[in-house]
């Protein structure tokens, strides 16, 4: 499925396993003119054309909203890049790709979705030709860059001319294996269009009597075929009329396996936590050594200083250039976050009632942060009451705050949905060590204790008294007072 978002275009893919539902689907799949194109694993990078006079300056590069500068990778030498970096130096890549293109016969004011066949210790694929770029797809947009983020508006993700526009920008496009119907011997046959794939249905032994196994079958087939970058891709995509769907190796579902690779570059617990805690310090000195400039002038001169580090910190199966691209990717989110104007905070609650405690907590975050994020947290139990909990936030704060829903109090995955940097969680005293702990690996997080007052009443209490108007409007702010006869009916009172 691909997702608008608020941020990026998101493109998520829903798996064939989870689409069918009954024999009918399959013999939906298996009588139905569609296509087949691998999936190549990588990591997605947003690319924004924004002028087209021949230079870098053309582009905007982006990993997850994480814009990547001309000069912030100095500290590492191509070669070495590309021979033994598993991190962030081999963006260098990207960006002298596209400053190296020239100009561009493509459209501008437009968002490309760009996947990096990059090493990485998450990645499953074992590429032996690796760092191309393929297009995925592309769609108009408008964005914002902002404290080194970028945020695009993109609505549907566009492919008619991939193929023209890939070839324009010098990278790949997906490699096709299938355009036909899958559901006979003789059909499948002809609707081959990859070479490797024809050579392995030939010694296939797919029986085509029943259409599960005959389903079945296609998958492992082609699942099979060797990458064009060598070794086997992370699944195939499959795409007819307005359905998008996707097969994956069993590794790539399979979190043990997905362990067994992450654990090739980690040690024990105990001294990957050393580890990172020397890297962490390191990265904290440079950032007040590059506190000065704008943030791209920042990075430069971090840049410089990771460079000319001696290097005392050791991991045992990292080499150099992998534990200098943690330490730069580290002291960059701390350089952003220290940004003036980008200081941002995080307020976590239920919010079953808005009262004048919980006023008080988002108006201390208000007065002492740039930006404040008040994430609802919706259980079961309080999903029918979302709408209006959300209202009562925006009706007495308006646009002063961000607001974000989740299911899950787990900060991590909070921080990782907030539209801005989070620099600190505020929390009571009931949450503190919770918080505390959930927040130390968090680079550049602090947890914030507000006391609460001893006289200050809880939502539980306002609901259980919500019979006495008088008291609802004493311990609630004045902006959803209009709201206590819908409050009065949704809790039954």
């Amino acid at each position: 499925m691909l997702l608008e978002t608020r941020d990026q275009l998101d493109i998520s893919i829903l798996s064939a396993e989870k689409w069918i539902k009954s024999k009918n689907d399959i013999d939906t799949l298996l009588n139905t003119h569609l296509s087949i194109e691998h999936k190549t694993d990588g990591t997605k990078l947003t690319v924004v054309h924004v002028a087209n006079n021949g230079t870098i300056d053309d582009w905007i590069i982006a990993y997850k909203n994480s814009i990547f500068y001309a000069n912030e990778f100095k500290y590492q030498d191509m070669k070495d890049i590309k021979a033994k970096s598993i991190g962030v130096s081999q963006y260098k890549i990207v960006l002298e790709h596209f400053a190296n293109l020239g100009k561009c016969n493509i459209p501008v004011g437009y968002e490309y979705s760009i996947e990096f066949l990059q090493r990485k210790p998450t990645l499953s694929s074992n590429y032996t030709d690796p760092h191309h770029l393929v297009l995925i797809g592309y769609c108009p947009c408008s964005y914002k860059v902002e404290f080194g983020t970028l945020r695009t508006n993109s609505k549907v993700m566009m492919t008619e001319f991939r193929d023209s526009y890939a070839k324009e920008m010098s990278i790949d496009s997906p490699n096709k294996l299938f355009n036909g119907v899958l559901g006979t011997k003789e059909s499948f046959e002809a609707g081959i269009i990859n070479d490797n794939l024809r050579k392995e249905f030939k010694k296939s032994d797919i029986s085509w009597s029943d259409p599960e196994e005959i389903w079945s079958g296609i998958c492992k087939l082609l699942l099979s075929i060797e990458s064009k970058y060598g070794g086997k891709e992370e699944g195939v995509v499959i795409k007819f009329g307005n359905t998008i769907l996707k097969v994956q190796q069993e590794y790539q579902l399979d979190k043990t396996a997905r362990a067994r690779i992450k654990a090739k570059t980690q040690m024990s617990v105990e001294d990957e936590n050393k580890y990172w805690s020397d890297v962490h310090k390191l990265a904290k000195k440079f950032t007040q050594e590059c506190n000065t400039g704008n943030f791209e002038m920042r990075l430069e001169k971090l840049s410089k200083l990771v460079a000319n580090e001696n290097l005392k910190i050791f991991h045992s199966k990292k080499n150099e250039i992998q534990i200098k691209d943690d330490i730069q990717l580290s002291a960059k989110l701390l350089i952003r976050k220290a940004l003036e104007g980008n200081n941002g905070c995080l307020v976590i609650g239920k919010f079953r009632i808005l009262t004048t405690a919980h006023v008080a907590v988002i108006n201390e975050a208000l007065k002492n942060f740039d930006r404040v994020l008040v994430c609802l947290v919706t259980s079961k139990e309080t999903k029918a009451t979302l709408p209006l909990r959300r209202k009562m936030l925006e009706m007495t704060f308006g646009n002063n705050i961000s607001i974000i829903e989740t299911s899950s109090g787990f900060i991590g995955r909070i921080i990782q949905m907030s539209p801005f940097d989070i620099n600190a969680v505020y929390c009571g005293s009931d949450r503190l060590e919770d918080y505390v702990s959930q927040c130390k690996k968090l680079l550049g997080v602090n947890v914030l204790e507000y006391e609460r007052n001893e006289n200050a009443i809880s939502a539980s209490k306002v609901i259980a008294n919500l019979d006495d108007k008088k008291y609802f409007r004493e311990n609630t702010p004045k902006q959803i007072h209009k709201l206590y006869d819908t409050l009065v009916d949704t809790y039954e009172v």
